[in-house]
């Protein structure tokens, strides 16, 4: 399990990051916490709107895939907002 934290994520920017996880890798986000899987992947996120803080965990991947490239790809969209 690999915890990845963003903190300073306003509401709009959670909304546009929310589209582009769903856009990118088919994974719906549809509150500020919850649990989804994809493709062998599973996540769990919480974004505490108070704070604006985002945290999210990779519970579950392929063996091949390594955590470094999942934290470059979510930190890249990060990145766009």
């Amino acid at each position: 399990m690999n915890t990845l934290n963003y903190p300073s994520i306003s509401r709009q920017q959670w909304q546009q990051l929310t589209q582009m996880i769903e856009s990118k890798f088919a994974i719906v986000i549809d509150s500020e916490q919850g649990q989804a899987k994809s493709n062998g992947f599973r996540f769990s996120w919480a974004y505490n709107s108070q704070q604006q803080a985002l945290e999210l965990i990779c519970n579950e991947k392929p063996i091949f895939v390594p955590y470094t490239l999942i934290k470059h790809q979510v930190d890249s969209l990060v990145s766009q907002l």
